[in-house]
């Protein structure tokens, strides 16, 4: 399907190859404007999102069970912080590296890739995305978006203030909803691509990627993330902040909770403070698309023995937060990304059975530890994740410094942070030599066999006394080469 036809067919409609056309034309330009001043606009960014923070609460109504103080703390006021740390810290980020070593003079920089696309998600559609546009847009790259479900009118506020404060317009172009634009993207090529969506969404992606042509990609494929708690864990706080994370975003969050580890002594009382910090919340009415994905998981579970400790099942209500206790091991909720606040509960008697449970799931994007500093810093350095928070849960990765890698099936590659602004460029290393000494260029016999061996070992022998001699004899060599 052309992208004309995405668009709803209009005649007059640009076509997808001109667009991109355009767009690099653009970006080529954009990058040579410099450094300081594509971070310049960023700074009138922030700006004009204090000023539309009206529009863009009501670009982002569509999201079910948040209001409008929800969408500015996870949406509106990241955005602004992401564009904030940007410009104060993409220029030491970006910043060449050099080294000298060998009579050379290594000078590494991080060029801008050229065209990237972004694919966004549809339950957090302006802060997700937007971070990764900005990030683009200050390494000096040009962006095609391709919005998630209901994500158009965020996309499009999106654009419009970045256009007002000095972006061009063909700079940032923005899809249609439509999966097909993006077929239709990779089929002109373009330098790298970013996704954050399901699982479900980074196969398809990748089988697009394996029939179109070779692109690079980062996929944060969201996560089944696990919260353990230890034994001397604060249980009030830990309840608190499970509680929290189950209800953030209507649980349509990817760093939700979803397996809850518990030290078996202390599985009652956190349970009853858990309960009792979820009856205070609002009660999450479980329907939509994610909840008929859920549904027959959950049914299953608990057809097998599974039993629900808080909230509501039944054909005539399906209320959440919903906890259930009991699943088994082999489940396939134990590894599914589905959206919504159902978290699984198990316990624990050892270090090694914690292990054994945290690595059933295959999806690894984040992790949580409540417990003593010492033991859960130790239990952190054993945990496969790609972000993990300790005594506390979800808020700190909103820190625009926090980088996200996920691992195993929650993908590869980072988003956000340093490291995400760095996987918008490529690493180009200029090499100079300096001084007339090109060994090299001399034609190599039989009588540097030895002298080679002998500079072999004295880098990188071992001991003293074989580094010693061998470079007497490299000295020796030397001296009756110049008499």
């Amino acid at each position: 399907m052309p992208l004309t036809d995405c668009k709803q067919g209009h005649a007059d409609a640009p076509t997808i190859a001109s667009q991109l056309v355009a767009t690099r034309v653009a970006a080529g330009a954009w990058a040579r404007i410099g450094l300081k001043a594509r971070l310049d606009c960023l700074q009138r960014f922030r700006s004009k999102v204090v000023e539309s923070a009206d529009e863009l609460i009501s670009a982002c109504s569509h999201v079910p069970n948040r209001c409008a103080g929800e969408t500015l703390a996870s949406e509106i006021i990241p955005l602004a912080d992401a564009a904030r740390y940007l410009v104060g810290s993409a220029a030491r980020i970006l910043r060449p590296q050099t080294r000298r070593g060998w009579g050379l003079r290594m000078v590494t920089q991080h060029r801008p890739l050229g065209l990237i696309l972004i694919i966004g998600p549809s339950n957090y559609p302006l802060f997700l995305p937007g971070v990764q546009v900005l990030q683009a847009l200050a390494a000096g790259n040009g962006v095609i978006l391709k919005p998630g479900a209901g994500g158009s009118a965020a996309a499009a506020v999106l654009k419009r203030l970045l256009a007002s404060v000095g972006v061009p317009d063909d700079l940032l172009q923005v899809t249609p909803e439509a999966t097909e634009c993006v077929a239709e993207v990779m089929a002109e090529g373009v330098d790298k691509l970013i996704l954050t969506g399901s699982r479900m969404a980074g196969r398809a992606v990748t089988e697009l990627i394996a029939q179109s042509r070779p692109t690079a990609s980062v996929m944060e494929l969201s996560g089944a993330d696990a919260a353990i708690v230890l034994r001397g864990a604060d249980i009030e706080r830990a309840a608190a902040a499970i509680a929290f994370g189950l209800t953030f975003n209507g649980g349509a969050t990817c760093m939700v909770p979803r397996r809850i580890l518990l030290e078996q002594t202390l599985a009652d009382e956190f349970l009853r403070g858990l309960r009792h910090q979820l009856n205070r919340l609002p009660k999450i009415a479980l329907n939509g698309s994610a909840w008929i994905r859920i549904a027959p998981l959950v049914d299953s579970v608990l057809q097998d023995g599974a039993t629900v400790l808080h909230g509501q099942w039944s054909t005539e209500a399906r209320v959440g937060p919903l906890l259930l206790g009991g699943v088994c091991r082999s489940s396939a909720l134990q590894s599914t990304d589905q959206m919504g606040p159902v978290s699984m509960v198990e316990t624990f008697s050892t270090c090694d059975d914690l292990l054994a449970n945290y690595e059933r799931s295959p999806m690894r994007l984040g992790a949580s530890i409540f417990g003593p500093v010492t033991a859960a810093q130790t239990l952190a350095r054993n945990l496969d994740a790609g972000c993990i928070c300790i005594n506390d849960l979800l808020a700190p990765t909103g820190h625009p410094a926090v980088a996200l890698s996920p691992r195993k099936d929650s993908g590869y590659g980072s988003t956000r942070g340093a490291e995400g602004l760095l996987e918008m460029t490529s690493p180009v290393t200029v090499i100079e030599r300096y001084g007339r000494f090109l060994p090299h260029l001399v034609r190599a016999n039989v009588e540097d066999d030895q002298m080679l061996k002998d500079l072999l070992a004295f880098k990188h022998g071992c001991g003293s006394k074989i580094k010693a001699s061998s470079l007497l004899r490299i000295i020796k060599r030397g001296g009756n080469s110049s008499s």
